[in-house]
């Protein structure tokens, strides 16, 4: 009976081991933060090697929680944005921010571009080239159809990362982009249902969730 208490004595204190782990991971600490200086990089046209300017560059930085005793997760923290120059020259802001606990560790970021009329290209193996460790990326013209192009701009949405207060006005012009293109190439009923939703998306971020599905009850976005 006393080995059988034990057991479960000790049970219970990794139980209660794992649970202060995790509130101390979920507690930020003020002592520490997350930061990262300005991510610089090019935008070319794939094929012409001509620099796209007026690209919206979208920089989302992720990390990992190693939590003993549980399954390692991992996250979008915290996102930048800045817009291609005249030789498709890029640079987000540097930035810091609260720590969110000693066990969280910022691993790698990601990128991606928009700009009218293109989509993102790779070439093969280009990930471990060094022009993609120079935050080198490549661009081409959209080649689908119309419905095609609608159903990608639909697609690009789902970039918010980290606070909303952080992260609302760095993307409101890139979903207005989205919905302004989406707009001007719609024709039938089907893309104005596309249209719609990319407005109401737009407007969720812009006027807040209430303020959206306020006008969505009044029929702003169609039937």
């Amino acid at each position: 009976m006393a080995h059988r208490w034990n057991v479960m004595a000790k049970g219970e204190n990794i139980r209660l081991l794992h649970i202060m782990l995790v509130m101390f991971v979920l507690s930020p600490l003020s002592a520490c933060g997350l930061s990262n200086g300005p991510i610089e990089g090019q935008v070319f046209e794939a094929g012409t090697h001509k620099p796209i300017a007026g690209a919206i560059v979208i920089v989302r930085w992720h990390g990992t929680y190693s939590i003993p005793f549980a399954d390692t997760s991992s996250s979008c923290y915290h996102v930048e944005t800045a817009t291609t120059d005249a030789q498709g020259h890029f640079k987000t802001p540097a930035w810091t921010e609260k720590s969110k606990g000693f066990l969280f560790s910022g691993d790698y970021w990601v990128i991606n571009m928009y700009k009218s009329d293109y989509q993102e290209y790779r070439p093969p193996s280009f990930i471990n080239s060094d022009e993609y460790k120079k935050n080198v990326r490549f661009m081409e013209p959209f080649k689908g159809t119309r419905e095609g192009r609608l159903e990608f701009l639909a697609g690009q949405r789902g970039k918010e990362c980290g606070p909303r207060d952080a992260y609302v006005k760095k993307l409101l012009p890139f979903y207005r982009e989205l919905y302004n293109e989406a707009k001007v190439n719609a024709k039938t009923s089907n893309d104005t249902k596309i249209v719609d939703s990319l407005h109401y998306s737009l407007d969720d971020l812009e006027l807040g969730t209430n303020e959206a599905n306020n006008k969505q009850t009044q029929g702003e976005y169609g039937p």
